[in-house]
């Protein structure tokens, strides 16, 4: 089986997307024949990501037209290859709706990942989303409330649920888990309100003087604490490492988003999973869907004192912050990147059939 992989996007980039993309194309290629297609991809970039293995084979094809970019002008120019491919993987919409139009010139099953439902916060996308959706030869969600509802809202032909992945099996540390911890870790951008980072300054203010909340990704939140420590984007590759060390992790999504409440499979609540991490995350559906109370302290979303009485509690409890720790790196290995890339495989063999 040839998977055709199309990313409309430069690599390396600083956006989750670009995490997601390349682990899951480098661990599908060992277990498949992947041809994978972004719009640029710079020798950096394995650096960058620190991608280990052969991977896939890549074919760059620009979208730019001048000082333009065109998402027609990158699937007009990757047909002779779709051609040549068993099945046509995207997570772009538009990519994936041009794959559609062009169908009757490649005759190829389009298979569609999906992260979102784009209609609910730009209502004119409804049309196009919704004739992908019905479309698509094959729909992969994140999450399986994100799975229910497309279900609820559309005629589909074939869908499943395949959650993110990571970084698992790296060696658990359980003496990072014990001691006097110091510093408190977010690692994410501040971008999307309903990712919850507006709350952090405010929980900062509440925990013990000596603690510092330590920010890693784009962006501030605002009016930010004196004791908000901001180390700026890293790539990837230094992330893993500053989680390797980080002993205890918050996860403050929002329950005032359907994106956050039900549809997300969050990628830094499996990294810090896998890096042996105590987690104090927002009690949501979507997090349920992969920690349960063993794995991580649930608390109230939205709740700046909730979110800082389970950090506090965590700083206190050694023995609690082991157990959940270990019980979250062990849960982290259903969630690899390989086991992601087999389940894949499976469900992209049954669209080409």
């Amino acid at each position: 089986m040839r998977v055709g992989y199309f990313f409309p996007e430069e690599l390396p980039m600083r956006a989750a997307r670009g995490i997601q993309v390349v682990n899951t194309v480098w661990a599908l290629a060992e277990c498949a024949e992947v041809f994978f297609v972004p719009a640029a991809f710079s020798p950096k970039s394995k650096d960058f990501y620190d991608l280990k293995g052969k991977g896939p084979r890549i074919f760059p094809v620009s979208r730019h037209l001048g000082p333009f970019k065109s998402q027609f002008l990158f699937v007009l120019k990757i047909l002779p290859l779709a051609r040549k491919m068993t099945v046509l993987f995207t997570r772009h919409l538009k990519t994936a709706w041009w794959l559609l139009k062009f169908r009757p010139l490649h005759e190829r099953p389009v298979v569609y990942e999906v992260h979102e439902i784009f209609k609910e916060k730009n209502k004119g996308l409804a049309g196009l989303e919704t004739f992908v959706l019905q479309k698509a030869n094959g729909l992969i969600t994140v999450s399986k409330g994100l799975e229910k509802e497309i279900s609820a809202q559309f005629k589909v032909l074939r869908i499943v649920s395949i959650p993110n992945g990571t970084r698992a099996g790296r060696p658990f540390n359980p003496d990072k888990l014990l001691g006097t911890i110091d510093k408190v870790f977010y690692v994410g951008s501040s971008r999307y309100f309903w990712k919850g980072t507006s709350l952090l300054s405010q929980v900062a203010g509440l925990l013990p003087p000596e603690i510092k909340l330590v920010i890693v990704g784009n962006g501030s939140p605002k009016n930010l604490d004196s004791k908000v420590e901001l180390l700026g984007f890293h790539p990837p590759a230094r992330t893993y490492q500053i989680l390797e060390k980080a002993a205890l992790t918050v996860l403050p999504n929002s329950r005032k988003n359907r994106q956050s409440r039900f549809y997300t499979c969050p990628l830094k609540l499996l990294d810090y999973m896998a890096s042996g991490c105590a987690i104090v995350a927002s009690d949501l559906p979507s997090i349920r869907e992969i920690v349960s109370p063993e794995e991580a302290l649930l608390v109230s979303p939205d709740d700046a004192p909730a979110l800082a009485e389970g950090i506090k509690r965590l700083l206190v409890d050694q023995k609690l912050r082991l157990s959940l720790g270990r019980a979250a790196y062990e849960k982290a290995k259903e969630f690899s990147w390989e086991k992601r890339a087999t389940k894949l495989k499976r469900f992209l063999q049954e669209v080409a059939h």
